[in-house]
């Protein structure tokens, strides 16, 4: 099948590549498998070096390629293609996603249902080698100052159906409205990748804007697929750690900033405490490099930090109504799905089946 390419597409799919060529064909045949067809899709590959343009050219010409020399990250190639886009929505979909044929369908439909200050919708995320597992399912901000996703893990039995409010979610895969997106700022280039979700959400609400989950619709999601497998874990730290820090200064008041100063000091001092106890000098390292970059970037944190809070349209108290709706799933740090007493028993109560892993255990109900 080949993909869809109308001349003036209601919606632009964009999907971000850095030697993700392994990913791709199951990705773009699912697209193309859509039910809906005004869609455009739009690929940004961040200077591949694993044949993915080439893949790309000889078998989805259809597809708008944008080539980059450089990796330029997920905030970055994201800001790319919705500059190039011509719909008035992008759908920005990771390349590590196998998509149903409704997704798009159920997604553009339940946006324009829903209260004109609704930025984006979110599908249920399943994990693709587990897909009886929620993978995401909303995120939250807790009272910790730290967010969390939430629902991971456990065994899908469609309880969860209606449309509904949520802070947030990973963006495997997000409907968004074009316009007040860009109003908004589009992604921050400075997190390059990681918590970069985390911040357009939090800036979102603050603005103004809310997001809806909408689980009819559904992908499937290979994992950390995309932020790829054999990449040094402490790289990925690095930006986790400092875009946390870059988060918390940009959106959260000063009277929030203020009540949470000591749990925000709190948690770099334990990260640093528990390097040197393990006398693991790289992570020491790390947190210095943290330093460093917060210091760099203070001007422009400060310019940002001011853009925002004079916009401010809502008080961080406004939305952290989604902070306690459910319990946080430790095991999603696991990265996988687990046998859970509340797996066993929601099994039990279903009467339902259903596999751990690559299948090779099965839990069966009544």
């Amino acid at each position: 099948m080949r993909l869809a390419r109308p001349d003036s597409p209601s919606i632009s799919t964009i999907i971000v590549n850095y030697n993700g060529c392994q990913y791709l064909d199951d990705c773009l045949s699912s697209l193309a498998r859509q039910t809906c067809q005004d869609f455009e899709t739009i690929l940004v590959d961040n200077g591949s070096s694993d044949g993915s343009v080439h893949f790309i050219q000889e078998n989805y010409p259809e597809v708008r390629l944008i080539k980059n020399e450089t990796n330029r990250g997920f905030c970055g190639g994201n800001n790319d293609g919705i500059s190039a886009a011509r719909g008035d929505f992008v759908f920005l979909l990771n390349n590590d996603t196998v998509i149903d044929p409704e997704c798009m369908t159920i997604l553009s439909e339940g946006l324009k249902e829903l209260p004109s200050d609704c930025l984006g919708v979110f599908p249920k995320v399943l994990f693709h080698g587990a897909p009886s597992f929620i993978n995401a399912a909303g995120c939250v901000w807790n009272y910790s100052s730290f967010w969390r996703d939430i629902r991971v893990g456990l065994l899908d039995v469609d309880q969860y159906q209606d449309p509904e409010p949520v802070f947030g979610s990973i963006f495997a895969a997000v409907l968004l409205k074009k316009e007040p997106f860009e109003q908004i700022n589009l992604f921050d280039e400075d997190f390059f990748t990681y918590g970069e979700d985390f911040d357009v959400c939090y800036r979102a609400h603050v603005l103004g804007y809310s997001f809806y989950m909408i689980p009819k619709a559904v992908i499937y999601h290979k994992y950390r697929g995309s932020s790829r497998e054999d990449r040094d874990p402490l790289w990925a730290y690095y930006y986790f750690l400092r875009n946390y820090y870059f988060m918390l200064f940009k959106n959260l008041s000063g009277e929030m900033l203020w009540r949470r100063r000591k749990s925000v000091v709190h948690f770099f001092l334990a990260n640093l405490y528990w390097a040197l106890q393990q006398r693991d000098l790289k992570r020491v390292r790390l947190a210095v490099k943290v330093l460093n970059s917060l210091v760099r970037h203070a001007p422009a944190l400060i310019r940002k930090r001011r853009w925002i809070q004079t916009r401010r349209k809502q008080p961080d108290s406004a939305f952290w109504d989604f902070s306690e709706r459910e319990n946080h799933n430790i095991f999603h740090y696991c990265g996988w799905p687990v046998l859970s007493l509340l797996n066993l028993k929601t099994a039990l109560e279903k009467g339902c089946r259903y596999k751990i892993g690559a299948g090779k255990e099965y839990l069966a109900g009544p």
